[in-house]
């Protein structure tokens, strides 16, 4: 699970002042950190879809919470329930294991580069990039970094570290 936090420094100054604040600061200070969650799970979501040219499972598992206590508001993004999430946004290396039929006489692969050879190499399209094997030996796959959770904080840190104070200060000019 990929877990995004915000961060606020000085945190112990900011609880301590926030605990004296009147209820319609607080109050407004929830609805940012509610927007922002929205708005940071939205671009994490935008990035997955820009990435991986999908909407699927990885796109779906991204969610975001709103969490409140005595010791402030905290907005919580995380990418649930898909096992592969943490290795997409960082990258490595997985080793896969021999690979045999289970229900068939063959395995088959189709893959983009493999299309691309196969249709130079034939000269047609038509089931170009379909390879036929009896197994597949055990071998690495390296997984680059789409750091799409990591890039949607950082776009969105300037908004967010702005956003607080102006909320404040709106909050306070309506008392």
């Amino acid at each position: 699970m990929i877990d995004v936090s915000f961060e606020v420094r000085g945190l112990e100054q900011v609880q301590a002042s926030l605990t004296s604040l009147p209820v319609a600061v607080t109050t407004r200070l929830c609805g940012f950190m509610s927007d922002a969650a929205t708005t940071l799970r939205g671009m994490v979501q935008q990035n997955i879809a820009a990435s991986f040219h999908s909407t699927g499972a990885l796109y779906q598992g991204v969610k975001s919470e709103i969490v409140e206590d005595g010791g402030g508001v905290s907005a919580r993004i995380a990418v649930e329930g898909i096992a592969y999430a943490r290795i997409q946004e960082e990258g490595g290396t997985v080793q896969i294991p021999e690979l045999a039929p289970v229900n068939a006489k063959v395995l088959a692969f189709s893959t983009p580069a493999r299309s691309a050879v196969a249709a130079i190499a034939s000269r047609s399209a038509s089931s170009a990039g379909t390879i036929f094997a009896m197994r597949a030996k055990a071998h690495p796959v390296t997984i680059p970094a789409h750091a799409y959770a990591r890039q949607a904080l950082s776009d969105y840190r300037q908004p967010f570290e702005s956003g607080i104070p102006e909320t404040v200060r709106a909050a306070l000019g309506e008392l």
